[in-house]
């Protein structure tokens, strides 16, 4: 169902919030797949668990060069390299 929720176009920045603290690192890859995600929750879900997760963040189109900056890093070896790619494209 929360999966459902995040691909509502509309779905409203309070329940994004509290869907980026879900016990389902899927929901919470689902939050920061969002184009509208705000940053302040791109920037938390960039330190997150999983690392599908902080990959997902590292992919998003609005994420900002400084998340990206604190996820060159990261422990995980891809992440480091998509985000190094990313910021040498901005």
């Amino acid at each position: 169902m929360k999966t459902w929720i995040i691909h509502n176009k509309t779905v409203p920045e309070e329940i994004l919030r509290l869907l980026s603290t879900d016990l389902d690192p899927s929901v919470r890859w689902g939050v920061a797949n969002k184009r509208k995600c705000p940053n302040d929750i791109l920037a938390i879900l960039a330190k997150d668990s999983d690392e599908s997760v902080r990959l997902r963040v590292a992919n998003n189109p609005k994420v900002t060069r400084e998340i990206l900056e604190t996820l060159t890093t990261d422990s995980w070896d891809k992440i480091v390299r998509v985000s190094k790619s990313r910021l040498d494209r901005l």
